[in-house]
């Protein structure tokens, strides 16, 4: 009878425990990828000292840059070095100051320079100046989103889902967040066929909104380690009231007769004088046509047109 009754009582015991589990289900997985990007969207406009360490297995680098974001529109300069490189994102061009001259050109036009979206602090690896939020929750394009379930992740609770996407190419993203309603993202790694990324988060009171520090770190499919990023932030502020010209030319402060190219056109445009671009001296380019110029070419190509009739005329003949 004993034995009846604590079979009976582990077997209640179990079974309140599963209407317990049950009665709290686990958070709908798109949703959660979407409570994600929408909590990066609303980062308001701020300031941050981002310290860099970039390693090899032959060499690492450190840097200290100053990021300033607004949604779309970045800032960025190096810090602490006798480099003066800076520059701008608008939405639409890039600009950048090498401490010489200043190019513009496209998002896709990338450098080794800190152009990225500081949003994606922790859901990414590479940095590039074209990562944007929706390629790295790509829940709208996937094949497949699934909720895996609860792990740990550094000590603390963590949703894991999984988002696969078969085009253009193979790609799987996994994602783990906070099992606190904060949608904070602990973990973060992105699988394909040449290997995996994987970026681990941590955070601290002053920086909620974004992790306070990320290690990350690139592997070949041979599980051979390509390369290691560390980004931590010094200095953090919100709710910052930028100025309206601090994603132009003007914003980055070029010195005055600083050259200007524009890579998307491959030539110089002008100078700096320190309201506006100077276009070059005796540039035609926006001008009207030169009168005598356009005669002379008009009766060169009429000449060159008639040619080939005279030909066929004498052959005739």
């Amino acid at each position: 009878m004993r034995k009846v009754f604590i079979f009976m009582s582990s077997f209640c015991i179990a079974w309140h425990f599963s209407l317990g589990c049950n009665a709290v289900p686990p958070p709908d997985a798109k949703a959660l990828v979407m409570g994600v990007e929408s909590s990066r969207l609303q980062i308001p406009p701020s300031k941050m000292r981002l310290h860099m360490v970039f390693e090899t297995a032959l060499s690492a680098t450190h840097n200290n840059t100053l990021v300033e974001f607004d949604g779309e529109e970045r800032r960025f300069e190096n810090i602490g070095s006798e480099s003066s490189e800076r520059g701008f994102f608008d939405g639409t061009q890039v600009g950048l100051f090498d401490g010489r001259e200043l190019t513009l050109r496209n998002i896709t036009d990338a450098t080794t320079d800190a152009m990225f979206d500081p949003r994606l602090l922790g859901l990414t690896v590479i940095y590039s100046w074209e990562d944007t939020l929706s390629g790295a929750l790509p829940y709208r394009t996937a094949s497949s989103i699934k909720m895996v379930g609860l792990e740990d992740v550094n000590g603390e609770s963590a949703w894991h889902i999984q988002i696969i996407n078969e085009s253009p190419s193979p790609e799987r993203v996994d994602l783990w967040t906070s099992k606190n309603e904060d949608f904070r993202v602990l973990k973060y790694q992105v699988s394909f066929d040449g290997g995996y990324d994987v970026a681990v988060s941590y955070y601290n009171q002053k920086s909620s909104w974004l992790p306070s520090m990320v290690k990350s770190q690139s592997f070949s499919s041979g599980g051979m380690l390509r390369f290691q990023l560390e980004v931590s932030i010094l200095e953090a502020r919100a709710y910052v009231d930028f100025p309206k010209n601090n994603w132009t030319i003007a914003g980055l402060q070029v010195p005055v007769g600083t050259d200007i190219v524009d890579r998307r056109i491959l030539r110089r445009i002008g100078t700096w004088n320190g309201n506006g671009i100077q276009p070059e001296a005796g540039d035609s380019a926006g001008s009207a046509p030169d009168p005598k110029e356009t005669r002379i070419m008009l009766l060169f190509l009429f000449v060159i047109s008639i040619i080939p009739f005279i030909y066929l005329i004498n052959k005739k003949k």
